[in-house]
Formats: structure tokens, C-alpha cells, sequence
């Protein structure tokens, strides 16, 4: 078994156990399945602060391929369906490009432009230009370099 929220309340309980033994008995809720704890844990993150836009579409994406809908996607997030719907389109994005907007290399809309392709050396060449390449990327754009 694993917690899926309240970390820090447990570890507040244990120590306030040392102290006084009789709080050691804490009822809690069991999830029936690791789906319904992920979401639980996905709701319980996305309460107390707002996940950045690589987290969720990751987290969106493991909810659907293990079986959750976007309607169930949305209610454990507490975010509309059509958003639920936004960011799977970019679920299936490779690793590196998802890494790239987690590192702030790049931004959502350049993230999504590269749905467009299913190709990944071409998304690699953009993500890692050659050496000598007329181009930088800043902040997410395009601008050509002096």
C-alpha cells in the first residue's frame, strides 16, 4: 500500500503519536483500484497548486491509457473536458519535446505546433539545431541570431 495524499499529515501524526499513543488509530480511505488512487492524487495535487502544463498532460495521458475518459479526467481534475481534450492532443508527443516544455525551452504553443508531424527526427532537429544553425531558439520563438 502507498499514500496517495496527506504526506505531511502523516508525518504530523507521527510525530503527535509519540506523544500520545492513542492517536495511532486514524480511519482512512482505501481506492478500489490504482486508477481511482491516481486520480485522488491528481485531485489532491492539482487543489493545493496548479501543475505546470508538461505535469498535466502527462498525468492526463496516464489517466487515458489506463482506461479514464476525458469526463472522468476532468471531475478528478476539476477542469473542463474541452481542456482535458487540449492536452491529450499533445499526450502522445515524444519524451523530448514534453521535456522541453517542462525545462520552460520551449512554450505550449510551440509545443502543440509539433503535433502536426508525427515525425521525430524532424521534431529533434528543431529541438537540437546544428551546430553553426542561423537560428536560436529564446523563450519558446524563433529570432534570428546576429
Amino acid at each position: 500500500m502507498g499514500i496517495v495524499a496527506g504526506g505531511r499529515r502523516l508525518r504530523a501524526l507521527a510525530l503527535a503519536v509519540e506523544t500520545d499513543p492513542s492517536l495511532a488509530l486514524v480511519p482512512v480511505r482505501l481506492a478500489p483500484t490504482a486508477l481511482t488512487a491516481q486520480a485522488w492524487a491528481n485531485a489532491e495535487n492539482s487543489a493545493r497548486e496548479a501543475l505546470a502544463p508538461a505535469d498535466e498532460i502527462r498525468a492526463y495521458g496516464r489517466m487515458r491509457d489506463a482506461g479514464a475518459l476525458a469526463p472522468s479526467i476532468a471531475k478528478a481534475f476539476g477542469v473542463t473536458e474541452a481542456h482535458v481534450y487540449r492536452r491529450l492532443k499533445l499526450a502522445d508527443l515524444p519524451a523530448p519535446v514534453l521535456d522541453a516544455l517542462a525545462a520552460g525551452q520551449i512554450n505550449l504553443a510551440t509545443a502543440t505546433a509539433f503535433t502536426v508531424s508525427n515525425d521525430e527526427a524532424l521534431h529533434e532537429t528543431w529541438l537540437y539545431p546544428p551546430r553553426g544553425c542561423r537560428h536560436r531558439r529564446r523563450g519558446g520563438r524563433d529570432r534570428r541570431a546576429p
